[in-house]
């Protein structure tokens, strides 16, 4: 760019100027008639123009170095959008299974999901860092400071809709497996009135072996009451 091409430019003059300098200012050294004095002023003005020079390409430097860094971000916060974008399409599709294989493999699907955006995290921490000091100096600080604080409020919506589908799954879950525990009762009360019909127990007389059968029967329910206990409680919590 012309703007850098004037660096080495000015520094290659750097010697010359100096030579100039020193070699006038020993020529008007305790000499005070008109000439030398007309002499030392122009060379005091020279000075200041070689300064104002240094100061003016350094300003240039810094504002080119500014406009640069936002170009940099923005193409950057471009990224972060693309990628913003992807996750709340993902969220967006919130149907809940109706089935316990459902609810799991939906539960996997945001695991991986959750995984995916932690490896994305550090990308959309160092754009937005790179913002905060874009903000601190910078003539177009209040468009960087929008960009940012646009980024943070989706990203927090998205981990707040993570944190609601995660509930929901959790509790869809607790459901099915209720429901499932539900099926197994009823199947296994149904098993045990067939068992208890008017030949459910064997040959009545053979009474030992029936007794047997009886006792073996009555061991099994009372195994199972726990578990029957637990599923009535599971319902009771779930309704309340």
């Amino acid at each position: 760019d012309q703007h850098q091409q004037i660096k080495p430019e000015i520094d290659c003059r750097q010697p010359e100027f100096e030579e100039i300098i020193d070699f006038g200012r020993k020529v008007t050294e305790e000499k005070s008639d008109t000439q030398h004095l007309f002499l030392d002023q122009r060379l005091n003005a020279i000075e200041d123009d070689w300064n104002a020079l240094h100061d003016m390409h350094k300003i240039r430097d810094h504002k080119l170095q500014q406009s640069y860094d936002v170009q940099v971000f923005f193409r950057d916060a471009q990224q972060v959008d693309v990628i913003l974008s992807k996750q709340e399409n993902f969220l967006a599709k919130d149907d809940i299974p109706t089935t316990s294989e459902g609810v799991e493999e939906a539960l996997r699907q945001l695991d991986l999901f959750i995984n995916n955006l932690q490896t994305n995290n550090p990308k959309i921490d160092r754009v937005l860092d790179m913002g905060d000091n874009l903000i601190e100096a910078n003539n177009q600080k209040e468009k960087v400071n929008d960009k940012c604080e646009q980024i943070r409020n989706r990203r927090k919506a998205i981990l707040d809709k993570i944190a609601d589908r995660q509930d929901q799954l959790q509790n869809c879950k607790i459901l099915q497996d209720f429901y499932q525990d539900v099926d197994d009762v009823e199947e296994w009360i149904t098993e045990k009135n067939i068992v208890l019909s008017e030949d459910g127990l064997g040959d009545k007389k053979n009474i030992v072996a029936v007794y047997g059968r009886f006792r073996d029967f009555e061991d099994e329910i009372n195994a199972n009451k726990d578990k029957i206990a637990n599923v009535i409680d599971s319902g009771e919590k779930l309704v309340a």
